[in-house]
């Protein structure tokens, strides 16, 4: 009997799963097979996160699970494109992406979660269709959140160095690097070791966005109320971020 997967080719490694590119014989598509290195939380965190917060058109679609001789795995959609990881464009356009990856972000924190781990490297841009943000292995239910400093730490808010648990206000603080990142091909705040970045974080002034990049006082004002470093003035929820976007 035919195995109902024939794998391609593997596309990533992280420490914590592996995505193989796969033909799905029984759909007649290719898919990605996520595999776990190990199961443990990270694994069945995002398998909660998949089961509770609704298909939407910014976030990776689950479409099965199952098992093999290897391993468990995860069937997910297939998105021929490329991460904002190593992607810089204009402002019309980064307007457009930011709105997507902010529609996706509210998807998850109306169905209760955190993301937890947003990051250039988890939003994926089609080479058809809108942005979609990927990997919900972070992501936690907002009550159950507690520290760690899992995920990049050039995206991270302050007080999660300061031993706060990832939250609303933090996911909306990636957002504000994730723009910075899509305008200028930059980090806000940068530094040759942790440490240095974790202090950047804190206390540096960053290079204001104008002088790196074409952006509008508008947008960088926008990107300024995200990028506070007291979460309380930061947007209260990804719908006020979008609104505030937007107008």
């Amino acid at each position: 009997m035919q195995p109902r997967f024939e794998i391609l080719d593997l596309v990533h490694r992280s420490a914590f799963s592996t995505v193989e590119r796969a033909l799905d014989h029984q759909s007649g598509s290719i898919v990605a097979l996520k595999r776990p290195r190990q199961p443990g939380p990270h694994w069945q965190r995002e398998a909660l996160a998949f089961d509770r917060i609704p298909p939407h058109a910014n976030l990776m679609r689950r479409l099965d699970e199952g098992s093999d001789e290897r391993s468990p795995f995860r069937v997910l959609e297939w998105i021929t494109g490329s991460s904002l990881d190593s992607f810089h464009t204009d402002e019309p356009h980064a307007r457009s992406i930011l709105r997507s990856i902010l529609h996706g972000l509210a998807a998850i924190h109306d169905a209760g979660f955190i993301h937890g781990d947003l990051s250039p490297a988890n939003v994926l841009l089609p080479t058809e269709g809108e942005a979609k943000l990927i990997d919900l292995g972070t992501a936690t239910p907002i009550a159950e959140a507690t520290p760690n400093l899992v995920g990049s730490i050039h995206c991270m808010a302050p007080e999660r160095f300061d031993n706060a648990p990832p939250s609303i206000a933090s996911d909306l603080y990636a957002i504000g690097v994730i723009a910075c990142h899509l305008l200028s091909g930059r980090y806000p705040f940068e530094g040759d070791t942790t440490a240095q970045i974790i202090t950047a974080h804190h206390r540096q002034q960053r290079q204001p966005l104008h002088d790196q990049c074409p952006v509008t006082p508008a947008l960088e004002a926008w990107i300024d109320h995200l990028l506070a470093r007291d979460p309380a003035q930061r947007p209260s929820s990804a719908h006020e971020a979008d609104r505030l976007l937007s107008a």
